[in-house]
């Protein structure tokens, strides 16, 4: 493995490589459920109601589909009764009968939802008939017969000797012979001819959009027989949702509690992550700093060369004199209350660090005491010896912050690395229990669809069984060998 290459991708690679080609089956007692197929309750809950939801969209999809063919067979009826009325007064012009297709809508079949709208005409028609049934009951027997039997002649007679003048009016049209020229008759053929062709186009017309309409039904009917195959595998498939769900919420409160558990994990894992990129952070930070301090006692040296130089005869006590590091008077702020054993033990530290500073001082005074301080500029080197000390003390206590960060990060780290493996056990806990409701699910019955065609009575053949048996025997030597070339490079 090259410096450049990650250690994760590496191991998903051997993995990949050793399970090539190895589908487990879900029957199967080493099969991992991924990630994204593990199911729960709520998922279950989830999945049903987007069947249900796919479902009723189909449905009313379907039923806006009728909806519009319905508008169309209107719009074509109206068309139809239109182009009939047409044919009716060609016919009668051209003196043919002839019986034409009508058209027309059955409104208690195409519209069964109207059934329950009654309107205000429909109450009055059926007061008018309940009071006339009334009305007819009260006269009942003979007598109201015999009344009304000469109205009924009368009626008869009357529309008889309509009949017999309109025969004679019609007689006398025909016996009537008008005078015509040749240009008449012309006018008239070509009339009767205009008429016919007319009359075929209207007719065509008619069969070509009734046929059209024809067309779409069968295909409505094919997607319906479609449809409704699968609404069919749509609800059985829900049934089994159904039986899925009963037996996930039996195991609810267990996945709740394992996925609780894992989810602690994961958020403090993260927040200890995130506090040790603060604490690298910072540690990069207070490095920054340690570094311009450097940088600031590197100037510090240049000056003091400018001001001792190293061909100086007393270079070397005088250079001891700058580096010797010496613990400085610290002024302690006392407390304006406070016990008096707590002031007692300030002042005798107090004491003691000064003593120690007298001492510390002492030494260095001998170390140039007989030295010329105009000669040797010695006011200036304890100047520049002062600013050391204090470059000192700062990086002193940035190299003590820098130490308590390295010890808190590793205590993060060996908390991180605990962490890390309750939640690998976790992990694996939830991986054995989904294979469990796995196992479970598995056992449910599934309903299966077939078509006719796909079923087949077949004969076993033995020998095809162990050809095939001798081929996969031959893939898997070949595959064990080329894995076993691979590791051996």
């Amino acid at each position: 493995m090259h410096s450049g290459e990650d250690p994760e991708d590496r191991k998903e690679i051997e993995i990949a490589e050793a399970t090539f080609g190895d589908f487990k089956m879900k029957v199967s007692v080493d099969y991992t459920v991924p990630e994204n197929q593990r199911v729960n309750f709520s998922k279950k809950r989830q999945q049903m109601v987007l069947l249900e939801g796919s479902i009723h969209k189909l449905k009313v999809d379907f039923n806006q589909k009728i909806q519009e063919l319905k508008i169309r067979k209107k719009e074509i009826v109206d068309h139809v009764n239109n182009l009939n009325n047409r044919l009716t007064e060609i016919n009668t012009e051209l003196n043919v009968k002839e019986d034409l297709f009508e058209a027309s809508i059955d409104k208690e079949v195409e519209y069964p939802e109207n059934f329950f709208e009654i309107s205000e005409d429909d109450i009055d028609k059926f007061k008018t008939k309940k009071a006339a049934e009334k009305e007819k009951g009260k006269k009942g027997g003979k007598g109201a017969q015999e009344e009304a039997r000469p109205q009924e002649e009368e009626e008869e007679d009357e529309e008889e000797e309509k009949i017999d003048i309109a025969k004679m009016q019609t007689v006398a049209r025909k016996n009537a012979k008008g005078q015509s020229t040749e240009i008449d008759q012309e006018f008239a053929q070509i009339r009767q001819i205009e008429l016919i062709f007319e009359k075929d186009q209207k007719k065509k017309e008619c069969d070509e959009i009734i046929m059209a309409f024809d067309d779409e039904i069968r295909e409505m009917q094919k997607e319906k027989y479609r449809l409704e195959s699968d609404l069919k595998n749509a609800e059985m498939k829900l049934i089994l949702f159904f039986e899925e769900l009963i037996l996930l919420k039996s195991m609810e409160g267990k996945d709740i509690q394992l996925t609780k558990r894992l989810a602690a994990c994961r958020q403090e894992k993260g927040q200890i992550l995130k506090e040790i990129n603060e604490i690298s952070r910072k540690l990069k930070d207070k490095k920054k700093e340690i570094d311009e301090i450097k940088e600031k006692e590197e100037d510090l040296m240049i000056r003091f060369h400018e001001l001792c130089p190293e061909r100086s005869d007393k270079y070397e006590e005088i250079r001891k004199f700058f580096e010797k590091i010496i613990k400085r008077r610290r002024r302690v702020e006392k407390p304006e209350k406070g016990d008096g054993d707590d002031e007692d033990e300030d002042e005798e530290a107090e004491e003691e660090e000064e003593m120690d500073e007298d001492e510390d001082e002492d030494e260095d005074e001998n170390t140039i005491a007989g030295l010329p301080p105009e000669e040797y500029k010695i006011e200036d080197i304890e100047k520049l010896r002062e600013e050391r000390l204090d470059l000192y003390e700062e990086k002193e206590k940035i190299l003590q912050f820098i130490n308590d960060l390295e010890v808190q990060r590793k205590r993060l780290e060996n908390k991180e690395r605990s962490i890390k493996t309750e939640l690998e056990e976790t992990e694996e806990e939830i991986q054995d229990f989904q294979s469990e409701k796995m196992s479970k699910l598995n056992e449910l019955q599934v309903s299966v669809v077939l078509k006719m065609k796909q079923v087949q009575n077949m004969v076993p053949d033995q020998n095809a069984v162990k050809r095939w048996a001798e081929i996969r025997k031959q893939e898997i030597t070949k595959k064990m060998e080329l894995l076993q070339n691979k590791a051996s490079q």
